[in-house]
């Protein structure tokens, strides 16, 4: 099944949640992200984002309540980022035991953020993987909570799974995965 397809079929309405979604992004607004990423925007995410440029205010949150992040809101979750926890090494704490993503830091600069919420929990698309790990794999991040791993193998992987998840399931209660076989990862973390 397509990324629209898939997309199309988590935002669809239900009896207890709405999305509302804001127009596809522009071509002006992935260069701004580019810029702000100090990257090109990955095919992946700009896909995504030429589907819809994230969430409105009034939308429920597609992430069980925490919403997609625009072009623009992903460059305010990046600064924040910078801002709070910049060069802080990871004690071990969060990601000492992911061997898919790169070690030494709490974030990585390089990890795009998706969806910022309540209790630090992010959504980050990950653009430089350790060798374990794939491109673009999505990394579950709560740092006030600590749990953190990776979620999906890719941004459709995330919508597959999305479809296959009890309605209004919290982001922090998505299973760990192996991002190369796609495997769930028991133990892995306390919503397993």
């Amino acid at each position: 099944m397509d990324l629209s397809t898939l997309f199309a079929q988590v935002c669809a309405p239900t009896d207890s949640q709405q999305i509302q979604l804001n127009p596809p992004a522009t071509d002006a607004d992935l260069a701004s992200l580019a810029s702000v990423i100090g990257q090109a925007v990955p095919e992946q995410l700009a896909a995504l984002l030429r589907l819809a440029n994230g969430e409105t205010v009034a939308s429920d949150g597609l992430f069980g309540g925490e919403y997609l992040l625009s072009a623009g809101g992903i460059g305010v979750a990046l600064s924040w980022y910078e801002a709070e926890i910049g060069d802080l090494p990871d004690n071990g704490r969060y990601f000492g035991n992911c061997p898919f993503v790169k070690q030494g830091r709490c974030w990585n600069p390089k990890w795009i953020p998706l969806v910022f919420g309540h209790a630090q929990t992010t959504l980050f698309f990950d653009s430089d993987p350790s060798d374990r790990g794939v491109f673009g794999q999505l990394i579950m991040s709560a740092q006030i909570d600590g749990d953190c791993g990776i979620v999906a193998c890719s941004i459709q992987d995330l919508l597959k799974r999305m479809n296959q998840l009890e309605e209004g399931t919290q982001l922090l209660h998505y299973p760990f995965i192996d991002p190369r076989s796609g495997a769930i990862l028991l133990g892995a973390n306390s919503m397993i």
